[in-house]
């Protein structure tokens, strides 16, 4: 069966934003359908003269080549850039496939002359992407890891993750920006279960050490999803997205560091806002990025334990809570990720979100550990109203 492309666009004066999503049809991850998914891509890309910023695909390890070639192929064929840098994530489908689907952001210009460029570190390896526009500056950075200048990786998973984000921190230098300025991180934890209580400790003493407490108006912790997944042998690997721009620009990140269903997460010792939302007030626009949301209440308690439909409905009902406080609602989603433990807890999840009659929304799902043995599932999202 044909992969099925679904496109959100978001259209401006100067630009439209085109967020794409593609994911196979349950169970089907032969060789010929991830070309097909990637022909498919390609084309549209080629036809709305769409410029990548951020790429992400989800699979099986042993499908990341098949889809590298695939990819590259594709976008050759179609004319496009295909060293331009994407995220490979090891994320298993619910249902017995290697191949988990794509989500992709980029932008189309009024003006030819416009563009989004890649930015390069030292070595000229392309590490992230740079959209310049007329009073603000997005910069996403795409599979940082701890990695030292050798390639080599410490056996320590803390010393990893302390490494990785003091790699983002100069990356992002090399394009002019701070990590003050990050807006939304997504983290992968190749063993998450076994040592995500020694990462948070790791981030918040990053954190500390650059003088970034995100509780200040003058900062915030980024939105960002912790889960388990990784892209090679690392134990943790990251992509973020930062904004710059000037205060009276009318480009702000603005956080949303508790809801009327959630306190912050800090308050469980977890650096990050629970949602980053860019507003863009010459368009009257509000891009609303969610962090990962699970079943987890004010008190920051899991709730709900062994009960997967509760859980479900209890991170609808957390983000339900984000989205409506930004004057946003689930059709507004333009990107979507479910992470579910098990097989069954996706059937559950699909049961569940008939049952409410939730309005169909771009979405890949892959099977994933979540931060605590007790969650069952999690969710993260973009939406722009």
């Amino acid at each position: 069966m044909r992969s099925v492309l679904d496109a959100k666009v978001i259209r401006g004066d100067e630009a439209a934003e085109y967020y794409i999503t593609i994911a196979p049809a349950v169970g089907e991850s032969s060789p010929a359908a991830v070309q097909s998914a990637y022909q498919e891509i390609a084309r549209y890309l080629a036809a709305q003269n769409v410029q990548i910023i951020q790429e992400r695909a989800y699979g099986l390890r042993e499908a990341c080549v098949q889809i590298n070639q695939a990819r590259e192929t594709a976008f050759r064929e179609s004319g496009l850039d295909a060293t331009i840098p994407f995220s490979f994530i090891e994320g298993a489908p619910p249902r017995g496939a290697a191949f988990g689907g794509v989500q992709l952001w980029g932008v189309a210009f009024s003006q030819p002359e416009q563009r989004v460029t890649t930015l390069y570190n030292k070595t000229g390896q392309p590490i992230g992407r740079l959209w310049n526009g007329p009073d603000f500056r997005l910069l996403f950075l795409s599979g940082v890891t701890g990695a030292a200048a050798d390639g080599s990786l410490a056996n320590d998973p803390s010393q990893q993750a302390a490494a990785m984000f003091r790699n983002a921190d100069a990356r992002l230098a090399l394009g002019g920006f701070s990590y003050a300025q990050v807006a939304r991180t997504w983290i992968y934890l190749a063993r998450l279960l076994d040592w995500y209580g020694d990462f948070n400790h790791a981030r918040t003493d990053f954190y500390r050490l650059i003088g970034f407490d995100g509780c200040s108006d003058a900062t915030a912790f980024p939105a960002s999803t912790g889960i388990q997944g990784r892209t090679g042998d690392e134990e943790c690997v990251m992509d973020l997205l930062a904004l710059d721009s000037a205060p009276d620009a009318g480009v702000i990140a603005r956080p949303v560091r508790r809801t009327a269903r959630q306190d912050q997460p800090f308050t469980y010792g977890s650096a990050f806002s629970r949602a980053m939302v860019i507003e863009a007030k010459r368009e009257n626009k509000r891009t609303i990025y969610c962090s990962g949301t699970a079943s987890i209440n004010a008190a920051g308690e899991t709730t709900h334990v062994g009960d997967p439909e509760g859980q479900c409905h209890e991170m609808l009902d957390c983000l339900a809570a984000i989205l409506r406080e930004q004057g946003a609602g689930f059709e507004h989603i333009c990107h979507a990720t479910l992470f579910c433990k098990t097989e069954q807890v996706y059937d559950v999840y699909r049961q569940v979100a008939s049952a409410r009659r939730l309005p169909q929304f771009p979405l890949v799902s892959v099977r994933a550990d979540i931060c605590r043995p007790d969650l069952l599932v999690e969710m993260e999202l973009t939406a722009v109203v």
